[in-house]
């Protein structure tokens, strides 16, 4: 409608000069003629000068908060210039397209904001691209090639998950990894030294501290961790499975892997990529880690395959030394316990009240 009002004036007018010598309609023809050409020729020299920069910020819940920086490089006004910015989800395939505008002074900025509909969680990639300088009344669009990328995760929207985990009781017989977080009951280690406060266990005092200060110090023990907990996410399916399954498994994956860390738990994440047989593991003991780890999770989209994540596991590292696994999953995973010989909690996502009936989880 932007451009079809604009040509039919356009065409009635060359029509009724065809059919009618009015010089005043020539020469109002000339004129618009001559407007449109030199509205061409200065979009054609603004295009080699126009900067696109797109910026992109991560968000929760599956909104989107996407802003385009176009950058008038000439002395040249551009009276309307349009560009498409394509929203794609890396993990459920889901894509948005929208088209933006905007006007731009000679040697000016112009910033567009974009708050686009849901996408859901996972790995945004925006590209803008398509970008078109449209001239007087649109009729004369001027390509350019100018584009732009950006990319940022959605995450998952988060449930309270419990775990009932002995943190001081250790399936290993010797430890030597302890909690960055939370003290314990562990003497043989110290986790922080402190001053006095009332309520302390005399035991915790540090006498020979104490006296050098001249004041009360006390010394916390240390919290043991288990270092055989694993959390895997299976995104091989075994059939196609709905949007609403593929969202349940990447808020279990990231809910689980949350609570661990409140508990100060050190844990190994296991994913795996289906469409390039490939299986990646990584240890998570620091909140750094974690978020380093969650945008691996949704960089790639869960898809049919017969190899599930155990089995390619199994293959590239061989068998899980790991005495708890948490194993997620849409549908069942039957092949689970080629992972090792550890005590394996399967999580299926597919679960319709898998918030009501994973809210626990117990480790022991």
């Amino acid at each position: 409608m932007k451009r079809i009002v604009p040509a039919a004036l356009l065409a009635g007018l060359i029509l009724y000069n065809f059919i009618s010598s009015n010089v005043y309609s020539q020469v109002v023809l000339a004129a618009v003629l001559l407007l449109l050409a030199a509205g061409a020729a200065c979009d054609l020299a603004a295009a080699r000068s126009l900067a696109l920069r797109g910026s992109a910020a991560a968000a929760r819940g599956g909104s989107t908060a996407v802003s385009l920086t176009l950058q008038n490089g000439s002395p040249l006004p551009i009276a309307d210039v349009t560009v498409r910015c394509t929203l794609e989800n890396a993990y459920t395939g889901e894509k948005l397209v929208r088209t933006l505008s905007a006007s731009l002074l000679p040697k000016g900025t112009a910033v567009i904001p974009l708050t686009a509909a849901s996408v859901g969680c996972g790995k945004i990639n925006c590209t803008f691209d398509h970008v078109r300088l449209n001239g007087l009344f649109g009729l004369i669009p001027i390509p350019c090639r100018a584009a732009a990328r950006a990319s940022f995760t959605v995450l998952p929207d988060l449930f309270d998950v419990a775990v009932s985990y002995d943190l001081q009781e250790s399936d290993s017989f010797d430890n030597e990894v302890y909690s960055p977080y939370r003290k314990g009951q562990d003497r043989s280690e110290t986790f922080q030294i402190r001053e006095y406060e009332q309520g302390d266990d005399l035991k915790q005092i540090h006498w020979k501290l104490s006296g050098k200060l001249d004041k009360l110090i006390v010394r916390d023990p240390s919290l043991p961790l288990d270092k055989s907990l694993m959390v895997v996410m299976d995104k091989s399916l075994r059939a196609p499975a709905q949007a609403e399954a593929l969202e349940a498994l990447a808020e279990l994956t990231v809910s689980v892997c949350q609570a661990l860390m409140d508990r100060g738990l050190l844990f190994r994440a296991v994913w795996n990529e289906p469409a390039a047989q490939a299986v990646f593991e990584r240890e998570i003991q620091f909140p750094e880690e974690f978020a380093e780890v969650i945008p691996q999770f949704l960089a790639s989209p869960p898809a049919v395959s017969d190899t599930s994540c155990a089995a390619l596991y199994e293959t590239v590292y061989g068998r899980s030394e790991a005495t708890h696994i948490i194993y997620l999953s849409c549908g069942p995973a039957p092949d689970a316990e080629v992972m090792g010989g550890g005590r394996i909690l399967a999580v299926d996502a597919e679960d319709k009240d898998y918030r009501e009936r994973y809210q626990e989880l117990r480790l022991y």
